[in-house]
């Protein structure tokens, strides 16, 4: 910053009063000065109090304090002051109600996330005000930015790069009570088309679905259209595919089934269930393969051998047939015999029914570059990899966005 730090003390390691009203008091001087002059441009200072709160001057209640000073006049002399606390409450009612802006990380203590809350009542609703926090604080070292001289609509932001836009209608990313985080720098820039409003689901399910944006949007040059942001919740049970287990008797030439438990598995609980239901099996971790003892006479079916070997649709299930037989096996994987002859040895184990899954629109996307399984019509790809009850977050890649 400049300052001779040997001629000038700008750092203290204790609370020192007298030093902090001599800073303020010549602060004040200069600053009277410079507008005697006439000056343009006032110089500014900035005072960081951090780690004092231990300090009984720190959360004075007689209002008499410098540091009470500095938030109620201290904008007068051109002076800014940040302070940093890990409990609001001890920072007296002088410091808080002038207050400009806030920052707040994840807190480990309740009431002092109760406190923070109270405070800010006035401004919005106490549930979505909660809501915004635990969004804000999601992700590690991410903190919910409050800046009190703003509009409302723009006043609470994910760190200096989202904002919350306040009232608006639940959506996909938008936190449970209504408000919903953008990017700032894509809104001032113009590039994202603030459809969010008035975005509805008007049909469909949750896996097929319409949305009315309420007026009719026109491209034009170089637009372009994308996903800024999803998030999905990974609600896809292991059984989603199928519940079947299929084996054939070669003594007597019949098929037999068994039906998993719908749910989601581990490679140890499906081996137990296996165990219980066909054969002894164990899974070995290391190696990712599901090991099920094999006696010459029954083997355990993939879907082509299925079609092949029984074709007709008698020895099927209810709602299964040959060419859907509603199998495990995009749990199961491919399979060998191991050399002693004594096991059936599945190699590919996996307890996602599926890798990943697609967000699909014929009407946008058909001029897109992304291939998905049924065509060309994919806005974005989200990759299943944490398993059910994990927030799957995706967007369109920017070599996708749509012309």
């Amino acid at each position: 910053m400049k300052v001779n730090t040997d001629r000038e003390q700008v750092y203290f390691e204790n609370w020192d009063e007298a030093a902090l009203r001599r800073i303020i008091d010549q602060q004040r001087k200069i600053t009277q000065v410079s507008k005697q002059m006439k000056m343009k441009q006032l110089y500014q200072i900035l005072i960081l109090i951090d780690d004092f709160a231990d300090s009984p001057n720190l959360h004075k209640r007689t209002g008499d304090s410098a540091l009470d000073t500095l938030f109620v006049r201290g904008r007068h002399f051109q002076i800014s002051t940040w302070v940093s606390t890990q409990k609001l409450r001890l920072i007296s009612n002088a410091v808080r109600v002038n207050a400009q802006f806030f920052m707040v990380w994840r807190l480990r203590n309740q009431l002092e996330k109760d406190s923070l809350l109270e405070e800010l009542t006035a401004l919005v609703p106490k549930k979505q005000l909660e809501a915004m926090y635990e969004e804000a604080v999601r992700e590690p070292y991410s903190f919910l930015y409050i800046y009190l001289l703003k509009p409302q609509d723009e006043m609470f932001h994910i760190r200096f790069d989202k904002r919350f836009q306040i009232g608006l209608a639940p959506l996909a990313n938008a936190t449970p009570h209504g408000s919903l985080a953008v990017d700032d720098s894509q809104q001032a820039s113009g590039q994202q088309h603030p459809l969010q409003e008035r975005v509805k689901r008007v049909a469909g399910t949750d896996s097929d679905f319409e949305f009315d944006v309420g007026e009719s949007v026109h491209l034009q040059g170089a637009a372009k259209l994308g996903v800024f942001k999803i998030r999905v919740a990974d609600t896809f049970l292991s059984t989603d595919r199928g519940t079947y287990l299929y084996w054939r008797d070669t003594a007597l030439g019949t098929l037999n089934w068994a039906q998993l438990p719908t749910g989601a598995y581990t490679g140890v609980r499906l081996a137990a269930w296996v165990s219980s239901n066909f054969a002894a099996a164990t899974y070995v971790e290391s190696r990712n393969e599901l090991e099920v003892a094999y006696d010459g006479n029954r083997l355990i079916l993939n879907d082509q051998e299925l079609r092949t070997q029984f074709p007709g649709s008698g020895s099927y299930p209810q709602g299964a047939t040959p060419s859907k037989p509603l199998s495990i096996n995009h749990l199961l994987g491919p399979s060998f015999i191991n050399e002693a002859g004594n096991q059936q040895v599945f190699t590919f184990v996996q307890m996602q029914p599926y890798s990943e899954i697609y967000l699909r629109c014929s009407s946008l996307a058909n001029a897109a570059d992304t291939v998905g399984p049924l065509g060309h019509d994919i806005i974005a790809k989200i990759v299943c990899k944490q398993g059910v009850g994990h927030i799957m977050e995706a967007d369109t890649h920017e070599n996708h966005m749509v012309n």
